[in-house]
Parts: C-alpha cells; sequence; structure tokens
C-alpha cells in the first residue's frame, strides 16, 4: 500500500528536488495565494448566485415573458448556472473551508464519499459552465439577428429555434465532457489523521486511508507526482500508469481549452461588437423616430425597449467574455 507523506512541506520540498526542471515557480506561487481565497470568495459567489438565479427562473417562467426567444435563452442560462453552483458548493465547503486534509492538490480526505462526489462535480461544473458561455453565445446572436435584421428577423429568432438550439448546445457539451470523465481519477494511499490545527491527532496510532482526486494522467517524461512511497532509508517518487494514455489527456487539455474557452470567447467578442454596430445605428434610427414621436409614439417606445434589451445583453456578454 501506498503510504502519503505525513508532512506537506516534505513532499513540496521532495517534489521540488525532483522537478526542478518543470516547476513554474511564479505559477506555483499564484496558485497557492489563490488557493487561500478562492474557497470563501467561489462560495460566497455561490450564496449569492443560487438565490439570485432562482428568482431569474421565477421571473422568465412567466406567461408573459415565457415566449420570446431572448427570455427562454436567458431562462437556460440561469438554469445552467443554477446547476453549477448548486452541485459546487458542498466541495467548496468541504475542501476549502472545512478542508479535512493539509494537502491540497490534488484535493485529499479520509472520505471516499467525498472523493467520488468530487469526481462527479468537476465533470458536470465543465459541462455546465461550457453550456452557460455557450448559451451565452446563441443569446448573443439571436439579438444579433433580431435587431440587425428588423423585418426577416423575427422568423428566425422564435422560441421553438431557441428551444432546439439550446438543446442540441446542451447535448454537443455533454459529449465535450466526455474526454475529462476518461482523464480524471482517484487513488488512496495510508496517511495520518490531522485534526483542525493539521498536527497529527495523537489518539489514532495507526495510518488511515486517504483518498485524494487526480485531474491529469502523468506522462512517462514529466515528473508529475501525486503521493510517494516510503522505503527504507530514501524516499522514491512513484508514477502512476494506467490505460489513460498520453495523447487522451493532451487531447482533453487542448478540446476544453479550445470548445470551452477560446472559441465561445471569441465569438462572444466578435458578436458583441457587432451588436454594439447595431445599436448604434438603432439609436440613430430611434433619434430620428424621436423627431416625429407625435406621429409614430407606439414605434419610438419599441425601438427604445429593443435597444434598452441589447444594452443590457452588451453588458451580460461582456462579462461572460471577461470572466
Amino acid at each position: 500500500m501506498i503510504e502519503c507523506i505525513p508532512s506537506l512541506l516534505t513532499f513540496i520540498n521532495q517534489t521540488n528536488k525532483s522537478n526542478e526542471k518543470f516547476i513554474n515557480y511564479g505559477l506555483i506561487k499564484f496558485g497557492t495565494e489563490f488557493s487561500k481565497i478562492h474557497g470563501p470568495l467561489s462560495l460566497a459567489v455561490c450564496t449569492f448566485g443560487i438565490p439570485a438565479n432562482l428568482l431569474n427562473i421565477i421571473v422568465l417562467t412567466r406567461r408573459e415573458l415565457a415566449q420570446t426567444a431572448t427570455n427562454h435563452l436567458l431562462l437556460w442560462l440561469a438554469v445552467a448556472d443554477l446547476l453549477l453552483m448548486i452541485i459546487y458548493a458542498p466541495c467548496l465547503y468541504h475542501f476549502y473551508i472545512i478542508h479535512p486534509h493539509p494537502m491540497k492538490n490534488p484535493i485529499f480526505t479520509p472520505s471516499k464519499l467525498w472523493i467520488i462526489y468530487q469526481e462527479i462535480v468537476v465533470s458536470c461544473a465543465l459541462m455546465f459552465h461550457s453550456l452557460a458561455l455557450w448559451l451565452a453565445v446563441l443569446l448573443a446572436l439571436f439579438r444579433y439577428i433580431h435587431v440587425g435584421f428588423p423585418i426577416s428577423g423575427s422568423r428566425y429568432t422564435t422560441r421553438k429555434r431557441a428551444f432546439i438550439s439550446a438543446t442540441l448546445t446542451t447535448i454537443f457539451c455533454i459529449f465535450v465532457a466526455i474526454p475529462n470523465i476518461l482523464v480524471n481519477h482517484s487513488e488512496s494511499c495510508l496517511g495520518p489523521i490531522f485534526n483542525s490545527q493539521y498536527k497529527i491527532n495523537q489518539h489514532f496510532n495507526t495510518n488511515v486511508q486517504i483518498y485524494y482526486y487526480i485531474t491529469s494522467e502523468p506522462d512517462i517524461h514529466e515528473s508529475v507526482y501525486h503521493s510517494i512511497e516510503l522505503n527504507s532509508s530514501n524516499l522514491t517518487l512513484k508514477q502512476f500508469n494506467s490505460w489513460r494514455t498520453k495523447q487522451l489527456h493532451n487531447f482533453n487539455v487542448w478540446l476544453q481549452a479550445v470548445i470551452t474557452k477560446i472559441a465561445p470567447s471569441f465569438l462572444l467578442t466578435i458578436l458583441t461588437i457587432l451588436l454594439i454596430n447595431e445599436l448604434q445605428k438603432a439609436i440613430q434610427r430611434r433619434k430620428v423616430l424621436f423627431n416625429q414621436r407625435d406621429k409614430s409614439l407606439n414605434i419610438f417606445k419599441k425601438s427604445h425597449k429593443q435597444s434598452s434589451l441589447s444594452t443590457i445583453i452588451i453588458n451580460y456578454n461582456n462579462n461572460f467574455t471577461i470572466i
């Protein structure tokens, strides 16, 4: 049985000596500092986001608002965000607030159920996060068609088309998450029990099984380690070898980077620019209508409402792109 290193400091020092050529100390320092605020900050976002998305869902399901394509896509987006926060919040509380074991990377816990839950959450969170991004792209696209083509656009931006597009996008995001499910896995080792101050609990003289989560498969040419094996005098690092190949890991990294990050961000940027351009044209048209508002008051009000909605969606897309 593999034994966990009894001291996190010893583990880091031993790993640094063996991986010196592969370590980016700047990223390690940033990751260490960010991990101190990641849990509380993300949990605070979830605490605010869950009731906010519930409120959005309640409002968007009202009969008078549920008939438009824009509101239907906003409803899907609120549901995706809500599910993401609901499943992620318990992991944040367990691993970052309670913090059952001093080793953070990968995540360590004496509870096997929590590691199984963490495996499920990681892939589901990836799917819901990418779904939210692509729904934002759909939202911007539908809005651009509706605003940019006032006469013919309404025929294409129907609620039915929005539902079909959102459904196909959901199926697509599920398939994109499959390689991530195949790559990620959990392992276990023997280690001491720690109390709340991360000191070895003296009431337990024997080691217990500690479970931890691995987010990638180490390559034979890289020094990526997750535990150590205790020999008589020397600590030897153990590399994990399984059926998951390095090619699958590389494919998953590029797939997630391109499909869930780069592509939607690029499309959101382009569509936002196009939407801003159409909004400027709408403002000019509204100025013309404003001079004739006595003759066409209803048209003026409708144009003002459409421009306001487009402005809200532009700000919404900007937040998604930045995040």
